[in-house]
């Protein structure tokens, strides 16, 4: 059986202009509820436009094996420093914080090099760094090169609720984590 559609295009447009009705209204109804649910949780809609805060934080390379108070990096720590600057190759950081002992400053100097940034030296307790990475780099990515202490600490003062240890022997790792309006978004550990 043919269907002339000059015939019975009245009823033709008539269906089509329902059917888009309907679904028209059911796309705005269903952005009307999001936005009420994001609004409950007190997230608006100007908040999913906001840029991740992404910190990168390490602890310094391999130090000299010496008794003295601030040793340089070794050999090994200085190959250890470069990995890091080529995996942070692409990163773009808008700032790069270090601890003011040399070990913290020769394992950002590559990575500063590279990105041609200069290493800002703070010596803060994790809670007062963590808002001033919140309050100040809000949309940034920053690193952070601090101690076998300062850096898991740092981490649970951002929000990350997993246990992070640091061995005294232990090198060469990253922890990635990315935050939105001051919540974690994702937290990763990855080795360079």
């Amino acid at each position: 059986m043919k269907i002339n559609l000059f015939k019975h295009s009245t009823i033709f447009r008539h269906v089509l202009s329902t059917s888009v009705a309907i679904v028209l209204s059911v796309v705005v109804s269903s952005c009307a509820n999001l936005g009420n649910a994001l609004n409950q949780k007190g997230i608006t809609t100007s908040d999913l436009d906001k840029p991740n805060t992404v910190v990168y934080l390490t602890r310094h390379a391999e130090k000299q094996p010496t008794k003295i108070k601030d040793p340089e990096l070794s050999a090994k720590g200085e190959e250890t420093a470069k990995r890091l600057a080529t995996y942070l190759q692409n990163s773009h950081l808008d700032v790069i914080y270090s601890t003011p002992f040399k070990r913290t400053r020769n394992t950002a100097k590559a990575v500063a090099s590279q990105q041609d940034k200069d290493i800002t030296e703070l010596f803060l307790p994790a809670h007062e760094m963590a808002r001033l990475i919140t309050d100040m780099h809000s949309g940034q990515t920053i690193l952070v090169v601090g101690h076998s202490n300062t850096t898991p600490a740092l981490i649970t003062q951002l929000g990350v609720s997993d246990k992070i240890e640091i061995a005294e022997d232990q090198f060469g790792e990253l922890f990635i984590v990315t935050l939105n309006k001051g919540s974690v978004v994702s937290f990763k550990r990855v080795a360079y």
